[in-house]
Formats: C-alpha cells, sequence, structure tokens
C-alpha cells in the first residue's frame, strides 16, 4: 500500500465537518464517497465539490446495516475499495440532560456508537482486501 490516500469514505459528508474534509481530500488529489441521510442534501453537497468523477455520494442512515453495505458496494464499485474511512455522522441535542429522555438517548446511540460501529464493520473488509485496515 503505498502513502497516498486514493480512496475515501466520509460519513456525515453532506454538511460540516465531513463535507469540509472532503473538499480537503479532494484537494490532496483523492476520491471521495459522502453519505449522509437526506437525499437532496447529500445531493447539493455532492454538487458543490464539483468533482463529478471523484465523488460518490450514497444516501442513507448510518444505524441501519443496510447503508453500511450499500456504501461498502458503491466505494467497491467506483473506486476498487477503501484506503480510509471518517466517521463523521453524528448527532446531539442541545438541552438539559435533566430533561433528555430515553428517546434521545437511543437516537444518540443509534446515530453516534452504532452507527460507527456498523459503518466500520463494512468498510473494514474493503480496507484489509487494498492492504490496509
Amino acid at each position: 500500500m503505498s502513502d497516498r490516500i486514493d480512496r475515501v469514505v466520509i460519513t456525515g459528508g453532506s454538511s460540516g465537518i465531513g463535507l469540509d474534509l472532503a473538499r480537503r481530500f479532494l484537494a490532496e488529489g483523492s476520491s471521495v464517497l459522502i453519505n449522509g441521510q437526506d437525499r437532496e442534501k447529500l445531493e447539493r453537497a455532492r454538487r458543490s465539490l464539483g468533482e463529478e468523477r471523484r465523488v460518490v455520494a450514497v444516501a442513507g442512515h448510518v444505524g441501519e446495516p443496510a447503508t453500511g453495505k450499500a456504501v461498502a458496494a458503491a466505494a467497491r464499485e467506483r473506486f476498487g475499495g477503501v484506503d480510509v474511512l471518517v466517521n463523521s455522522a453524528g448527532i446531539f441535542g442541545a438541552k438539559p440532560f435533566l430533561e433528555s429522555t430515553v428517546e434521545d438517548l437511543e437516537r444518540y446511540f443509534t446515530t453516534n456508537v452504532k452507527g460507527t460501529y456498523l459503518m466500520t464493520q463494512a468498510i473494514v473488509p474493503l480496507m484489509i482486501e487494498g492492504g490496509g485496515g
């Protein structure tokens, strides 16, 4: 495996840190797959990156196993593998702790913990196939 990063997957890639990282990796010459749960927002982000040949967008919630599988399949098909995974998807509710509900906790857990776990589990086999991981 070379020191160059050619193929990057970024969850939470439709805004914020994820989108900024996508821009940076593209500027360095990488191909980037961005993931986000809102299809329209994700498509706007993909268009804003302006590198149609080197950008793929796959919509879906990271807390769903099918999303990781779809992202892995798209990365394999379009780029031949993955060198780097950035788990940038995350949510937070700005409310006092004593006002937080079990439903809030479940939403945070599903995206922030389960989503990271599932996406990593789906992508690491591609990284290993490429000599990394």
